[in-house]
């Protein structure tokens, strides 16, 4: 895989505590992880399958992507269903065709039966950066915007008041900001892990933007692709199902289907 060259800013601003536990959850670190481009993608008419994805893509159009957010209320793993497992939720640019994501979002994981939650960055190669812990059915918005030399990656917990804002720069033609994302995600650790049992995240306030325009992911200065999660040994069996968009083209949910 093409490496990328990443140069990281100092400024690092969070409100609140750095990372910790949630309360009843395991004690050491988060296993170290990627969230990265969508694997072993099959492009069909506005409906696509992939083995770690599951939501919706924003497709280049006219110009490239400047900004993306999102909110979602974290939700709840069920443990005894998938007592080890992952998952995490997102908006990102990138990730789509290209080998590199710029993105930020939540985790909700079953480590040895207990849960824990999470808000993280990464900016795809590196790994996955935690910043401090949440709970389930707290409200979560995130935010990747471009400003021309540098990503600001920023996550609020609306409903703790914590949140980190997190500028990052990377080489332009390694982020190509050709796509958009809102997804629910089966993260990787020398390949995709078992996805959580997550019950259904619903998406809100979903937008993206170019120079001069923003919009909703239904917007016509460019496409846009729903794709569903399967399981790499067998591509019939839905992990996780995407909904259909509202009317206002901002919010759809994503189900969990299964873990593997």
């Amino acid at each position: 895989m093409r490496k990328l060259l990443v140069a990281f800013s100092v400024t690092l601003f969070v409100v609140g505590l750095p990372w910790q536990a949630s309360a009843g959850a395991a004690t050491r670190p988060p296993l170290a992880r990627r969230v990265g481009p969508v694997t072993s993608l099959r492009v069909q008419p506005a409906a696509s399958t992939s083995t770690n994805w599951s939501g919706y893509a924003a497709l280049e159009g006219s110009a490239p992507f400047t900004k993306v957010s999102g909110k979602w209320t974290q939700p709840a793993v069920d443990c005894s269903k998938t007592p080890t497992g992952y998952s995490s939720f997102w908006v990102g640019l990138d990730g789509y065709t290209s080998n590199s994501v710029e993105q930020d979002g939540s985790e909700a994981d079953c480590s040895g039966g207990t849960a824990r939650y999470d808000v993280w960055w990464e900016m795809y190669p590196l790994y996955e950066v935690p910043v401090f812990s949440i709970h389930a059915g707290d409200v979560i918005v995130a935010k990747v915007a471009y400003d021309g030399g540098s990503f600001k990656l920023t996550v609020k917990d609306k409903t703790s008041g914590r949140g980190f804002t997190r500028t990052s720069a990377c080489e332009a033609a390694s982020c190509q900001r050709s796509s958009a994302e809102w997804i629910a995600e089966a993260p990787s650790a020398g390949g995709v892990l078992p996805l959580s049992d997550f019950g259904t995240v619903n998406f809100e306030a979903s937008k993206a933007g170019i120079a001069g325009h923003s919009g909703t992911i239904t917007d016509g200065h460019w496409t846009n692709d729903e794709i569903t999660m399967v399981s790499k040994s067998d591509r019939s069996k839905v992990k996780a199902q995407p909904g259909p968009l509202n009317g206002a083209g901002t919010a759809f949910s994503v189900a969990w289907m299964a873990s593997t």
